[in-house]
């Protein structure tokens, strides 16, 4: 008798059903006088439902049975063939070069965009030549998923934080750790800092990058740069976005306390922090910079200072 996983249906001794072993004759019917797999028979007796259907409501179609399983079989064959590797690779390849003629901004940009990341996570997560080939294409908010599997991969980072700096965040601590590459991050995007390791937030040359494009980040430092105040205040001065000039800092103490964004509140009293006491105790500070409150606008701090 042949073992269970050895079992062959076209061996020329099952001739009938009850030929079969005892342990797959569950798996097949009768048949005339042979034998079909149990699925084949309950998908013909689906197949005479559908015709006997098509019969009744006067659609001259498919009336056959085995017409109607054939035309399964082909839409089934095509799904097999729609689902492989080499199939989506050329379905890629199409939509790699349907957003060329679009255009970087043309109509649509985004949903194909959509649809190129969505594949290559679904599809090519593993290919490294294929997730950094896609990484300048795809929208931004699907990166993560997109280099999920290269978060250790110094190619493959490099090119994710040279679309969004905040995406060394996902990386392996070894490469959030690499200088070079907290340097490309916060020249992107100077709010990655504030995410940055304590080591990175003790680099004097990057935080003086990350505050370029947002002075807030001098809020984050570690290490001696906390106490080095006149480096730290030249920081926050290239970035200014003013509004009202503080004429008496005990009555602007009390305007910023009432405030209920916690955010200015603490960016206020760090900047605060960094001057000098003799500058907080001249009532008149026009001659040494005047002092700005600053107020949130457009997702910005506006300006502390005012030359």
């Amino acid at each position: 008798m042949e073992k269970f996983n050895m079992f062959d249906p076209k061996n020329p001794d099952y001739e009938k059903h009850s030929d079969l072993p005892k342990a797959m004759q569950k798996d097949y019917a009768e048949a005339g006088e042979g034998f079909v797999k149990k699925e084949a028979e309950e998908k013909y007796v689906q197949a005479e439902e559908v015709a006997y259907k098509n019969y009744k409501s006067g659609n001259s179609e498919d009336l056959n049975p085995l017409d109607i399983l054939h035309s399964e079989a082909l839409v089934d064959e095509k799904k097999k063939t729609e689902e492989t590797p080499e199939f989506k690779r050329k379905e890629l390849h199409d939509l790699i070069k349907k957003l060329d003629q679009i255009g970087e901004r043309g109509e649509g940009h985004y949903d194909v965009r959509e649809e190129i990341a969505n594949m290559v996570i679904k599809w090519f997560r593993d290919d490294k030549e294929i997730v950094l080939k896609t990484i300048p294409l795809v929208n931004m908010n699907k990166l993560d998923k997109l280099v999920y599997k290269f978060t250790n991969d110094d190619d493959v980072v490099a090119a994710a934080i040279k679309r969004r700096g905040l995406m060394l965040g996902f990386a392996s601590e070894r490469l959030q750790n690499n200088r070079k590459l907290a340097l490309e991050a916060v020249k992107e995007d100077g709010h990655y800092f504030e995410y940055a390791t304590k080591k990175i937030r003790s680099d004097k040359e990057i935080v003086g990058e990350a505050a370029k494009s947002d002075s807030c980040a001098v809020m984050y430092v570690e290490g001696d740069l906390k106490n080095d105040k006149a480096f730290l205040l030249d920081l926050v001065k290239l970035n200014w976005y003013g509004v009202d000039t503080i004429k008496d800092i005990e009555t602007k103490d009390n305007y910023v306390n009432s405030i209920k964004d916690e955010g200015i509140k603490k960016w206020y009293m760090f900047v605060k922090s960094l001057l000098d006491e003799s500058i907080l105790k001249n009532k008149d500070v026009k001659d040494q910079g005047d002092i700005i409150v600053p107020e949130k606008k457009g997702g910005l701090f506006s300006r502390i200072f005012k030359k």
